[in-house]
């Protein structure tokens, strides 16, 4: 849902309309609790025989109404009907309505809930009614609440019918749409009715097909200024069939930067006689919204940290030291709640630096504020995390960013630096903010940057095997670098060393850790090394052969692209590389009989590149092999070629190498 800063409220204007139809039009009636035996009765949906639940039909209506004052509200009336096969799919019988809270009771409103479940009992159809007065309301914040309730009395094979109507003071509130949720949609239609006088940037996005009907212009009778007359206004409608569940799959952002969805932007106001308002906006007008508001852009230029910055700035005259200094001085001295957002969580960066906690605006903030005040040039950034979504360069609003980096210059270079990770190397950006561009806040040029920039992922693996007739002995030193080793240390940090080293010998299937040592936990600048010693017992294959893995350490030994065809992007997030050196030492007496067979796969451009060898020298067996993946981001198109990538390592780490006993 869509906010303006700067909110537009539709109950002070002088008009009123006289009605609007909430009905979708369609043929066939949809009407709530209307539920058959049929849709009872059915043990699996014949397109999705898998779904733990349906939705077999959903139906939405945005439009505008007057009440008993004279105001004018957007209304928006959702109706479905879902139907459920097996208990894991009983979370869909949950619902969450956010509702805005406004300023001088300008406050959205759930109006209206009429809701059934449906079951079988002793052969007939028994219809549970849910009563409004069980919606539960859960202050979110100061701005928001949530309206939540739970159906009751579901169970495999039944069926619920939720109808609700919610309403808004707010004209830019025409609800985007999602005809994509987590479990499939049989049928999804979505309608609009729109008064000539507002415009929107209607946009239909994601990877399912949506069908758009012709536009349809009608005449509505209202009162403007005390005077009755007739309007036009445009109906939008929109639907889709058998659109398959959202689901989650590794290497991408949230899915909501995916899902099949309408949505609606307000662009201009119009009203008779009146001259044209536009709310269209660009990163100048953010800038100046963000600057000047109380909660942001005068919380970066508090006093509260002159002591602090007078410290730093006395240890030594190079700007760019003193700037990481001041980042590892926040990083040390306030704690991450774990939310991310865009302003301070009370709106004053000094209490939240006197509490030593809070969320991520509290304490890049902070950081942004210590900055000034060592005359270091630092500028607000701003962005969207992965999970919160895309922000577009053409599409310049506030309500699409959730958190706020410091952007330092020093002579010709410039960093971002967040202080919310305490064991990530200071000049690296957390993963959450790998998610495209920032912003740099600026009154008169706001800039747009690549947030990516010396972050990697990188394991480097060293092991030497021993075998003798029963066992095979290893030692295995890794090297971790970049993001890896920030969570290996943050890991560490959590559990302790105990817990820490107790999760990889759970993890080591079958094999015995012996010892493990770990260095440079806290040395944020060097690589995190872990130290271990396994055994593991060697496989006989009669008297002269033994059989032994191809492939020691940690690594990928599973395929995570599993889909056939993937509709959206493979997201890294940075570089990745993983290296493996593992020197096998021959028992006495036995020589390499089998090896498997040299292997190389490079994607075009050398984007990302898999290496296998493995050959004999005297008495060892040296196994060389690399996943080295340059390229952040491969379309869908790509996919094929990066699953065939992957299931070639997974099929090489897989093989075994042979030793046959010398005659």
């Amino acid at each position: 849902m869509k906010r303006l800063t700067k909110l537009l409220i539709i109950s002070i204007l002088p008009l009123c309309l006289m009605s609007a139809t909430n009905s979708y039009g369609s043929d066939d009636k949809f009407k709530v609790g209307d539920v058959n035996r049929a849709e009872l009765e059915m043990k699996q949906h014949e397109t999705f025989p898998d779904a733990k639940a349906v939705i077999l039909r959903e139906e939405g209506n945005s439009f505008v109404e007057v009440n008993s004052r004279g105001s004018i509200k957007v209304v928006h009336e959702r109706h479905v009907r879902i139907k459920f096969f097996k208990k894991e799919g009983f979370e869909h019988a949950e619902f969450n309505i956010p509702l805005y809270q406004g300023r001088k009771s300008n406050d959205e409103d759930l109006v209206r809930v009429k809701a059934y479940t449906f079951n079988i009992k002793d052969g007939d159809i028994d219809k549970t009614r849910f009563r409004k007065r069980n919606v539960v309301t859960d202050e979110k914040s100061e701005r928001w609440s949530v309206e939540k309730f739970t159906m009751p009395k579901v169970r495999e094979g039944s069926v619920i019918d939720v109808y609700y109507k919610k309403t808004s003071p707010y004209i830019y509130n025409f609800e985007d749409w999602q005809f994509q949720h987590e479990i499939p949609t049989v049928l999804t239609r979505y309608k609009a009715l729109i008064p000539k006088w507002y415009t929107y940037n209607i946009n239909v996005k994601g990877y399912e097909n949506v069908e758009a009907m012709p536009v349809k212009n009608t005449m509505e009778w209202l009162y403007f200024n005390g005077q009755r007359m007739q309007e036009k206004f445009k109906e939008y409608r929109y639907e889709a069939t058998n659109v398959p569940a959202m689901k989650e799959e590794p290497y991408m952002t949230t899915k909501e930067n995916f899902i099949t969805e309408v949505t609606f932007e307000l662009q201009s106001v119009h009203y008779p006689g009146d001259n044209f308002e536009f709310y269209s906006r660009s990163w100048k007008d953010v800038s100046k919204e963000l600057l000047n508001s109380s909660d942001f852009g005068r919380q970066i230029t508090r006093n509260h940290l002159r002591k602090e910055a007078k410290k730093i700035a006395g240890v030594t005259s190079d700007k760019l030291q003193q700037a990481l200094m001041a980042r590892n001085f926040i990083a040390g001295a306030m704690n991450f709640n774990g939310t991310n957002r865009l302003m301070p969580k009370n709106g004053n960066i000094k209490r939240s630096y006197k509490d030593k906690k809070g969320n991520s605006a509290d304490i890049n903030m902070n950081l942004i504020a210590l900055l000034n005040k060592m005359d270091i040039d630092v500028k607000p950034a701003v962005l969207s995390t992965r999970q919160h979504g895309y922000i577009f360069p053409a599409h310049a609003t506030v309500e699409d960013l959730n958190y706020v980096l410091a952007a330092v210059t020093v002579g010709n270079r410039r960093i971002l630096l967040d202080a919310t990770e305490p064991t990530l190397s200071p000049e690296m950006l957390p993963k959450k903010c790998l998610n495209g561009r920032a912003v740099i806040l600026d009154e008169e040029k706001p800039q747009l940057v690549d947030v990516l920039r010396n972050e990697n992922y990188t394991a480097n693996n060293n092991i030497m095997v021993t075998l003798d007739s029963d066992s095979i002995i290893g030692e295995c030193r890794v090297k971790y670098s970049g993001l890896m080793a920030h969570e290996r240390r943050k890991a560490f940090k959590r559990s302790g060393k105990e817990a820490f080293s107790d999760d990889i010998i759970e993890s080591s299937d079958g094999m015995m850790i012996s010892e493990m040592n770990f260095e440079n936990v806290d040395s944020l600048h060097k690589s995190m090394i872990m130290d271990m010693k396994f055994r593991e017992k060697v496989n006989h294959q009669g008297a002269d052969m033994l059989y032994i893995d191809a492939m020691y350490g940690d690594y990928i030994d599973e395929n995570p692209f599993k889909l056939k065809n993937r509709k959206f992007p493979v997201d890294f997030a940075c570089p990745r590389k993983y290296q493996y050196r593992i020197i096998v030492s021959l028992p006495e007496g036995y020589n390499a009989h089998s090896l498997p067979e040299p292997a190389v796969v490079t994607l075009p451009g050398e984007s990302a590149t898999f290496e296998y060898l493995a050959k004999p020298v005297r008495n060892n067996i040296i196994i060389q092999t690399t996943l080295d993946i340059e390229q952040v981001t491969y379309t869908q198109q790509d996919y094929p070629l990066i699953k065939k990538l992957f299931q070639k390592m997974v099929d090489k780490y897989e093989e075994k190498i042979v030793l046959k006993k010398e005659e």
